[in-house]
């Protein structure tokens, strides 16, 4: 009998979501869900393990081996529901599930009994229904972090890093998606699109330069690149779009120019990467103009958002500095406008104060225990370091944290 009134509702609003979802017998219901449990369980048995060996100074082998001994880090509960409806389903039941027979699991003899009780059960849950369950489970945690402070931490998820495509270089993406998997973490590739001197003379031309396919060798290269590293990511392409304050040359006045871009890169990329290797993340910042700028659903698996405070700036702005929640329910709502049906996921966040040392601890604590209500948020990325950018008279805000506050 479940106790604890907030893991009662939990798994009630689950057993009702599988209901509605096409399982109505909830002796399928209650398998499916100690499937999905032990999944998410045996991850955290891992990260505990590496957590372990890493003060004592040792090493651990990794529960997630095939039977060859090779890592399969892919399969860890962090990984695979980074995927999406029929893909995701398609992974588990197809790859998997069928690895998990072949896990030796040196772990406790009470997870090892667990495990063999499951493999008797087949893998019914519905595309729809599975995506809409990870975000119950856990929000995904990831960083943006130049500085490598975050490095050795076991539990983060995503890495995002940006790269320019001006002048790019061969091996750029491999060598980021490598780096990101030596990790245990998908690579969330922010590709920022600016002009490329030899191709683009005037900046303004680059949304037209892209459509007219002046830039596809250069589309090609990146792709060249993610085929070598041979694993899934994220593609987060010309961000923040509708800020049109004149930071970056694809934000533009005219949203069909850089619908008609988006689309372009993505559908070439679509054609240039096997299935089920790039998961395309259009990301404005969230403002009430972004829903102009939406490029489709067939060229989107994500909707990306910014989510950032700077207690001046609020202060100054709004009257009071803004917690995640405040933001969050904004520019969630901007999402469920382009798409109700579309994952989220916070690609950047930060918060700064400069006279309150409390303030970070305090609006992190505020969006972790928030980020629940969110149905179709899947993932948090914080953005760990100063802002290159400065917010005008107020300077540059340090969003860098320690591993400890996140």
């Amino acid at each position: 009998m479940l106790t604890d009134s907030q893991l009662k509702s939990d798994v009630d609003a689950l057993r009702n979501k599988m209901r509605d979802g096409g399982l109505p017998n909830p002796v399928d219901s209650i398998e499916q869900l100690s499937f999905l449990l032990f999944m998410k369980r045996l991850d955290e048995e891992e990260t505990r393990r590496e957590q372990q060996a890493k003060r004592k100074g040792t090493s651990c082998k990794s529960l997630f081996i095939d039977k060859d001994g090779k890592p399969t880090p892919e399969y860890r509960w962090s990984q695979w529901t980074q995927r999406t409806g029929d893909d995701a389903l398609q992974f588990v039941k197809t790859q998997g599930f069928a690895t998990l027979t072949q896990i030796q699991c040196e772990a406790s003899s009470s997870i090892n009994l667990y495990f063999y009780n499951l493999m008797k059960y087949l893998f019914l849950i519905l595309p729809a229904l599975l995506t809409t369950m990870f975000s119950v489970y856990a929000t995904n945690l990831g960083v943006y972090d130049p500085n490598g402070t975050f490095n050795k931490v076991a539990d983060q998820a995503i890495e995002n890093v940006f790269i320019s495509w001006s002048q790019y270089r061969s091996s750029t993406v491999t060598s980021a998606m490598q780096a990101a998997q030596s990790r245990n973490r998908w690579l969330l590739l922010t590709l920022e699109p600016w002009s490329d001197p030899k191709i683009t003379a005037n900046p303004n031309n680059l949304l037209s330069d892209v459509v007219a396919g002046k830039y596809d060798k250069t589309i090609q290269a990146v792709c060249t690149d993610i085929k070598k590293a041979n694993h899934p990511l994220f593609v987060r392409w010309g961000q923040e779009m509708e800020q049109n304050f004149g930071r970056y040359p694809w934000s533009t006045t005219v949203p069909a120019n850089y619908i008609a871009a988006y689309r372009h890169v993505v559908n070439k990329m679509k054609l240039l990467l096997p299935a089920n290797t790039a998961y395309y993340v259009w990301s404005p910042t969230g403002n009430a103009n972004a829903p102009q700028y939406y490029p489709g659903p067939d060229v989107i698996h994500y909707i990306g958002l910014s989510v950032y405070s700077f207690a001046a700036w609020d202060t100054y702005y709004y009257g009071a500095p803004q917690s995640f929640k405040t933001i969050m329910d904004a520019k969630y709502h901007v999402a469920y406008i382009c798409n109700p049906s579309t994952p989220v996921m916070v690609c950047e966040m930060g918060a700064y104060s400069s006279s309150d040392s409390r303030y970070q601890n305090n609006w992190i604590a505020g969006a972790l225990s928030v980020a629940p209500d969110y149905s179709n948020l899947r993932s948090l990325v914080w953005f760990v370091c100063e802002d290159p950018a400065s917010w005008g008279a107020f300077g540059n805000p340090d969003f860098t944290i320690k591993p400890s506050q996140w």
